[in-house]
């Protein structure tokens, strides 16, 4: 699949759970399209080119792209204070996944980890500084603090 935009880059599909009997493979598949992906040339697209393959599926639904762009308040906040706790600039970035922040119109998701740091994310060994979590928990306080007074 070539579909891609400037923001997003390209669309990323992957099986995520799968089940295997003896008589069958279950699959689901997880994709993540880029803000131009509309079921006409994301979804439906996956879907035909699994049946015409032989597969036997339940045909996929599909939910909009979740896109906050760097101007708005609330990301604009959440660099100040990662800025300000983490001392150091920040860069913002978009993901075609790996947040829930999609479930929840303008949410955006944020890192934990200091900048370089490899925390072996999603790996046996995965981990995170103390320090690290400390200043994320400062972080999300002063964020919720600030919204509650009516602050972006």
């Amino acid at each position: 699949m070539t579909l891609q935009d400037d923001v997003f880059g390209h669309a990323q599909v992957n099986f995520t759970v799968c089940r295997m009997t003896e008589q069958d493979i279950r699959c689901k598949m997880d994709g993540r399209g880029p803000l131009v992906s509309r079921p006409e040339n994301f979804s439906n697209v996956i879907d035909h080119a699994l049946k015409s393959r032989g597969f036997t599926l339940v045909p996929s639904t599909m939910d909009d792209a979740h896109y906050v762009p760097e101007n708005t308040p609330i990301v604009q906040k959440m660099r100040i204070l990662y800025e300000r706790y983490f001392g150091q600039p920040v860069s913002c970035g978009v993901t075609t996944g790996a947040s829930y922040a999609h479930y929840v119109p303008g949410a955006v998701s944020t890192g934990v980890a200091t900048v370089g740091i490899d925390t072996m994310l999603h790996k046996a060994d995965e981990r995170i500084l103390v320090e690290d979590i400390m200043r994320v928990g400062m972080i999300y306080t002063q964020a919720i603090m600030d919204l509650c007074e009516g602050g972006s």
